[in-house]
């Protein structure tokens, strides 16, 4: 059987959800950055408010993998929606070096790679839940292609996860203005 739109939105749905386990985790473990980035929004900041988001996080992240549905698919939209937000307001509102605090790090600074990456779930989640009832989502049957599907989620995640932390230098053109790319691009010329 080939490979059709709602397997790949499935499986991009997996990853964010898959992320927002991760993130949720770490979140928990270290609250301070992410109570940080919501001071900077001027939102109620505390530990609390951090520890009760990441276990929202949780719950909708492990919902979807456990259970693809409507519902969960829903949920795992609207979550995505929020963040998207989020990201709009922090990267809009800042000099691109505000931290996140999304992954539980000071060093993970907001970027237009959140926002991409946050719209592309908003989009994928969506069409993923309204896709189900026509797909019976869920992981393959057979052990060996099982093990093959959670490698590459695996692999896809971590990547993910990548982009959003360590590789932010591979997105920084996105982040800069027009007028500050050709201004650069014209001193690299002159260099020459």
């Amino acid at each position: 059987m080939g490979a059709s739109l709602s397997d790949g939105l499935n499986f991009l749905a997996s990853t964010g959800a898959a992320l927002l386990v991760i993130a949720a985790v770490l979140k928990l473990r270290r609250p301070q950055p992410g109570a940080r980035a919501l001071e900077l929004l001027h939102l109620p900041a505390s530990f609390v408010v951090v520890r009760f988001v990441a276990l929202a996080e949780l719950l909708v992240g492990a919902a979807w993998l456990a259970w693809p549905s409507r519902a969960t698919g829903a949920s795992l939209s609207a979550t995505y929606l929020i963040f998207l937000g989020i990201s709009a307001a922090l990267v809009r509102g800042s000099d691109q070096a505000t931290p996140c605090g999304c992954m539980g790090r000071d060093d993970t600074r907001i970027s237009t790679a959140h926002f991409l990456y946050n719209g592309a779930l908003v989009l994928a989640s969506a069409g993923s839940s309204g896709l189900v009832a026509h797909s019976a989502p869920g992981l393959p049957g057979h052990p060996l292609l099982l093990a093959v599907y959670l490698a590459e989620l695996g692999c896809a995640t971590w990547l993910s996860y990548l982009l959003l932390t360590d590789f932010q230098n591979a997105t920084r053109p996105l982040d800069q203005h027009p007028q500050e790319r050709w201004a650069a691009n014209r001193l690299q010329a002159e260099r020459r």
